[in-house]
């Protein structure tokens, strides 16, 4: 099959011919279809829910999750939203897995397939995981004191060696892993043998966690200090290298605003926080995090103060966020953050005066189709950026051709979200037939959406390349569009999963049978 010619560089642009037309394309204004957030995989905010891998029960509550877990999860996403739908636009789910009753012995066969008919759920409702495993829950079994479990580093390397096929199975299902395991929650706190004392120890743990995770998948830690103590305490055996620190991403579970410093918090202007932000711009990490829950107590990790929405954005933006939970600090209260952020307005006004230079912005986004200022809310602003957001500047192509003609295809193609697509993503040309609906694919050579940083880093990138249809598409009118599948290929052909852009003029085509979600610009004539 002839392969597309491509080439790809910011700012490139190449000379029209008479057949080609030029669509210029806009962002998403408040009064446009698309101006509400597309619900895209791999980003934006997330859910949470426990389940023991024995018994398949809510770690907390004791709920069955044996049969319909899937739908479970589902209904978390519901009962995080005012109105107990699931408008928020939610796609990842932060699994945590505990392996409590197997901590010291290998896991059972019962248990891996229990793992695998949670995988299995997600699947079937389209879901992807933030992936964390842990021993100690911080209630029965309490790390660092004489209720934790005393599971060893051995013991980790055998439970990881024995998930390891499961993690391969499964990859399209799983979004991140979170380097658990360790400590309450697997927050990396004290627990029985203290591993985060010894640098050996954690830099053996982390090295296994990431030696059993597919090589296109990457790993978060809760601190900075544990990449750090792991490149320091890298052994012969398990060598923690800089390739390794840079699959390394971080996911801050006490996110403050800065507004408590009790060590759990990244705050602005530490070693941590800059460390945090030169990573996550340099190696394109996974960054995710969650406030605390809501409580007005007086214990030490308790926490009722409102964060500040444009401090939120600034910090999001400097440390380029992909995800963030919505289940902390929202139902809990009518005075939680999440509820105080969706009343309170943001105007353009606002983000431009008040903000650094790393929260991207689109004008359009303020405004109505004929020009008003509209204003937002800092809810929605954060619901819409995390992680990327690709919109289109413009599409040439050629829209007159015939069916052994080579068809031209130039995009410029801008991302404004907080941070880039994290894993890989292909990119296609796609046809559609106007009258059978048969789609045909085109992939678009050395091209990744993955690669798309965010506009404060580069304004658009270019994306230039030449299709041989031949034998490929036969005469008639067809409609054209970009195909932004999952890389995974049980996921490939799965709608639910493919990107949609950002646009007010892209139309989401979506075939039948669900295999295929085409953002859609314009006609072309083949003869």
């Amino acid at each position: 099959m002839p392969q597309p010619i491509t080439h790809s560089q910011p700012g490139a642009q190449v000379p029209k011919k008479p057949n080609d037309t030029t669509l210029y394309l806009t962002g998403s204004y408040q009064d446009e279809p698309n101006s509400v957030s597309p619900q895209n995989p791999e980003r934006g905010f997330r859910g949470e829910i426990t389940i023991n891998a024995k018994t398949l029960k809510n770690v907390f509550s004791g709920v069955d999750y044996s049969t319909k877990f899937g739908d479970y999860v589902l209904n978390e996403f519901k009962s995080q939203n005012p109105a107990g739908n699931l408008s928020d636009s939610l796609s990842m789910m932060q699994v945590y897995v505990y392996l409590s009753n197997e901590a010291t012995t290998q896991l059972s066969a019962q248990t891996l397939t229990n793992i695998q008919y949670i995988f299995d759920e997600l699947k079937r409702v389209n879901v992807k995981a933030v992936l964390r495993f842990s021993y100690d829950d911080g209630v029965t079994y309490e790390g660092g004191n004489s209720t934790g479990l005393q599971y060893t580093v051995q013991n980790i390397q055998t439970h990881l060696t024995q998930l390891t096929p499961i993690f391969s199975k499964n990859v399209g299902q799983i979004a991140v892993l979170e380097a658990g395991f360790v400590g309450n929650w697997g927050e990396w706190g004290n627990n029985y043998y203290m591993f985060r004392s010894y640098n050996d120890a954690t830099s053996t743990i982390l090295a296994s966690i990431l030696t059993a995770l597919p090589a296109n998948r990457l790993m978060m830690v809760r601190y900075p200090s544990l990449k750090n103590n792991a490149i320091a305490g890298s052994t012969t055996a398990f060598p923690f290298a800089s390739a390794d620190a840079n699959r390394t991403g971080y996911h801050n579970d006490y996110f403050t605003g800065g507004l408590v410093n009790n060590g759990s918090d990244l705050l602005p202007g530490t070693q941590d926080y800059l460390q945090v932000s030169n990573d996550n711009r340099s190696y394109r990490l996974w960054m995710d995090g969650e406030m605390p829950y809501y409580s007005s107590g007086t214990a030490a990790y308790d926490f009722s103060n409102l964060i500040d929405g444009l401090t939120a954005l600034n910090i999001y933006a400097q440390h380029r966020y992909t995800s963030f939970s919505i289940a902390h600090d929202n139902m809990e209260s009518i005075n939680s953050v999440m509820n105080h952020w969706r009343q309170t307005t943001l105007t353009l006004q606002t983000l431009v005066n008040g903000s650094t230079r790393s929260i991207p912005v689109d004008s359009g986004y303020f405004h109505t189709k004929a020009g008003s200022d509209v204003p937002r809310t800092y809810f929605d602003y954060i619901k819409d950026h995390l992680g990327y957001r690709l919109q289109l500047k413009d599409f040439t192509y050629t829209h007159k051709l015939s069916k052994d003609s080579a068809l031209d295809i130039n995009f410029n193609i801008t991302n404004k979200g907080f941070s880039n697509m994290i894993n890989s993503r292909p990119v296609y040309v796609a046809l559609i037939n106007d009258v059978t609906k048969a789609v045909t694919t085109f992939p678009v050579s050395n091209t990744d959406a993955q690669n798309w940083d965010v506009s404060t880093i580069k304004s658009s990138y270019n994306v230039s390349t030449k299709i041989q249809i031949q034998g490929k598409v036969g005469p008639g009118t067809y409609s054209i569009g970009l195909w932004l599948p999952d890389a995974a290929d049980g996921l490939k052909l799965n709608a639910s999963y493919a990107v949609r852009l950002a646009n007010n003029e892209v139309n989401y085509w979506r075939d039948a049978d669900g295999k295929y979600l085409i953002n859609v610009v314009g006609k072309l004539i083949c003869n």
